[in-house]
């Protein structure tokens, strides 16, 4: 009964006049010039819950590897900037614990089920591309038979799961520790999530394989041949800032 009558009955005891009110509306039936119905209302409230911001964490992620793999900072940099990143985001959210809830009813509601798995996959593929892209630009290539949507899948249970985690037993977390892929390197600070997505994205990837006369492309300008290389190169620096290497 707790299965069939959870987060589905609290999003109906939600009322239109109300969100209006709160939103500061200068009339609580201004909602109604949007929606028809509170069941229209509760439609879209549905289908919202069910899509944790997965648009706005991959236009994020994206604007980070159009700014890293143009100009600075190394592979294992961009892997721990974007994977710092996405932790953050997706902890921070308080509709993610409501997305959980929904998923626990799955099995009780066909529709729930249904938006769960149409954001889910909206959501993975946005990260694929967006993997791909960053793969790309600091000349690697996915190792057979991984490809872009094994790794964002991945990293997708990675950080639910340590949200999770974070939210439960967040003391058994340790603050970022200091560390680089490469020993090298200087170390930098990396949340355990990111040493974790590293570990993924360093077995699924390589520099990419060249054949015949094919000329080397062309690095992200100031980081040398070092990017590229199996330990990912410079990854000193703090979360807050980007690195560029000497």
């Amino acid at each position: 009964m707790l299965r069939e009558s959870g987060v589905r009955l609290a999003l109906k005891e939600v009322g239109l006049i109300d969100v209006c009110r709160r939103a500061g509306f200068k009339s609580a039936g201004s909602g109604y010039k949007i929606w028809a119905s509170q069941d229209d209302f509760h439609a879209d409230l549905l289908r919202h819950a069910a899509e944790p911001a997965s648009e706005a964490g991959v236009n994020a992620l994206s604007e980070l590897v159009d700014v890293l793999g143009h100009g600075s900072g190394a592979f294992a940099e961009l892997v721990r900037l974007a994977a710092t990143t996405q932790i953050a985001q997706i902890s921070d959210r308080p509709d993610y614990e409501v997305y959980l809830a929904l998923w626990l009813e799955r099995h009780a509601d066909p529709e729930v089920a249904r938006l769960l798995r149409e954001a889910d996959r909206a959501l993975l593929e946005g990260f694929a591309g967006v993997y791909s892209a960053a793969v790309a630009a600091y000349d690697r290539e996915f190792v057979p038979p991984f490809t872009p949507d094994m790794l964002a899948v991945a990293i997708s249970a990675l950080s639910e799961g340590m949200t999770i985690r974070l939210g439960i037993t967040p003391d058994l977390v340790p603050s970022p520790l200091p560390w680089a892929p490469d020993a090298a390197d200087s170390p930098a600070e990396w949340h355990l999530f990111a040493t974790s997505v590293w570990a993924l994205v360093d077995m699924m990837t390589r520099p990419r394989t060249r054949t015949g006369d094919e000329a080397p492309a062309e690095a992200p300008a100031g980081t040398g041949d070092q990017n590229i290389g199996p330990g990912g190169g410079d990854a000193s620096g703090s979360t807050a800032q980007v690195n560029r290497p000497e």
